[in-house]
């Protein structure tokens, strides 16, 4: 099995809010758990990006690698287009029979191209043909949206459809994650 955890790395995930410590920990848990499993391949990316349109991507591959889930500096958008195509590009190459890929984010896209903000309903329609696509890669995916405004729900309902849960923090939403994993490793594993 492959599972590949896509962690929104914009600023309003480390603002105040404690998503982005229960999101490290979360893919720390993760990691610790099939550490001595053979047969799933694991990996996480952060993603954001910055006002001239550039998303960044943190690749992490380990353990010690989960350190690196934060922010960065300079990457405060949230642009959702981007980082569907990227995360179901990068399952579509990732081997196993089963995957499995948990998208994680905490409200609308937000995207800026040469420092201007793209309307949010453009993005919405960017980011809905984006999943359309990206579901013919890896039909699979859970995405999970924290603690949002009416507003960001309503955005993400039209991106996402039925594969959208959302909780109001990162704590419930990372028991909801953990079970779905624990029932794709146990599958491996059986």
């Amino acid at each position: 099995a492959s599972i590949l955890v896509a962690v929104d790395g914009s600023s309003s995930m480390e603002d105040g809010s404690s998503s982005m410590t229960r999101a490290r920990n979360m893919v720390a848990t993760m990691y610790k758990a099939v550490e001595n499993v053979n047969g799933i391949n694991l990996r996480a990316i952060v993603w954001s990006g910055n006002i001239y349109g550039k998303m960044n991507v943190t690749n992490i591959k380990s353990m010690e690698d989960t350190r690196y889930v934060r922010t960065v500096e300079g990457y405060p958008t949230t642009p959702t287009h981007m980082a569907i195509d990227y995360s179901t590009k990068m399952m579509k190459r990732m081997k196993g029979r089963r995957k499995l890929l948990i998208f994680i984010t905490d409200g609308q896209p937000e995207y800026m191209k040469n420092g201007m903000l793209m309307p949010t309903q453009t993005l919405v329609k960017m980011s809905a043909n984006a999943m359309i696509k990206g579901m013919r890669r890896c039909d699979n995916i859970l995405v999970l949206l924290i603690n949002p405004t009416d507003f960001s729900q309503k955005c993400c309902e039209d991106i996402f459809g039925k594969r959208l849960i959302v909780t109001d923090d990162m704590k419930s939403g990372s028991d909801i994650i953990m079970n779905k994993f624990k029932g794709l490793v146990m599958g491996v594993l059986s």
